[in-house]
């Protein structure tokens, strides 16, 4: 974990028990729950204000210098682990996760497209490995806490981007489908409901676009550095990828919800000009 960042302090640790007890935050929620609530009305300057606090951590983060035991030559194909299973992960997984990996593993031009990404020089940072918005804690001040730094290695720093960005358009995309629907007498018509959604995510897409281009816009101007989209869309689809193979985990089929969004991952890899456009 790196120094002088505002994260928890590691109380006590165990190594053989694997048990670690860290400082308790007091009247902290995840920046993951603020925006939930915050969903669907009006974002105030608090949100926004958070998340310029996550942009500059995230710089401070990638800013980083790699030290001697950092292997800066073995940063993860952003394919793992859609290409193959090993045994162990095959006799792991669940019903949904392979019912997801079966449609993933032969659609041939999402794979394509996902091997033949190779992350820029520029990029290639110190990265956290493993972000979402439920990564940070938020107290009633304000104040911005990084936390599980488990995965933090050398890497690509779209990856953590991607993962703000992407837990922002998962929550979005959730609300869409799963929050109680408004129809009339004519609900069940396909034409009728498949409007009804494209309607939604239009508005949706619409009240979340300033919170996404100030993050954006906050991260490059801490860093120096103008961020390339259509990678960090491929980026982006690639979490939502795997946000649907984590809930597939604990599930004997995959949900209409999940093969939707799987759906949407693939057209951010696929169709690049997708997140130039909800950021225009």
């Amino acid at each position: 974990m790196p120094d002088k960042f505002n994260t928890p302090i590691l109380k006590k640790q165990d190594s053989k028990s694997a048990e670690y007890v860290y400082e308790w935050i007091d009247d902290s929620s995840t920046v993951q729950e603020i925006f939930q609530d915050s969903l669907g009305l009006p974002f105030t300057k608090n949100l926004y204000d958070i998340f310029s606090e996550i942009s500059k951590i995230l710089a401070r983060v990638h800013k980083i210098s790699p030290t001697k035991t950092d292997n800066v030559n073995s940063i993860k194909l952003i394919s793992r682990p859609l290409i193959a299973l090993t045994p162990e992960e095959y006799a792991d997984a669940s019903g949904a996760e392979l019912e997801c990996l079966s449609l993933l593993q032969n659609d041939s031009k999402l794979i394509q497209t996902l091997n033949s990404y190779m992350p820029q020089d520029k990029y290639k940072v110190m990265i956290h490995g493993d972000i979402r918005l439920d990564q940070f804690l938020c107290s009633l001040t304000n104040e911005v806490w990084i936390i599980d730094f488990e995965e933090y290695s050398f890497g690509d720093a779209l990856k953590d981007l991607g993962g703000i960005i992407g837990s922002v358009l998962f929550d979005v995309y959730i609300k869409i489908f799963c929050d109680t629907w408004e129809l009339n007498d004519e609900g069940d018509n396909e034409q009728v409901i498949n409007d009804y959604l494209l309607k939604r995510e239009k508005a949706l897409l619409r009240e979340v676009s300033p919170l996404l281009e100030h993050f954006l816009q906050e991260y490059q101007s801490e860093c120096g550095q103008n961020i390339d989209i259509e990678l960090l869309s491929v980026n982006l689809g690639a979490f939502l990828l795997e946000r649907v193979l984590s809930r597939a985990k604990l599930s004997f089929r995959l949900s209409e919800v999940d093969k939707a969004i799987l759906g949407i991952g693939r057209e951010f890899i696929i169709s690049k000009y997708k997140l130039t456009q909800i950021l225009s």
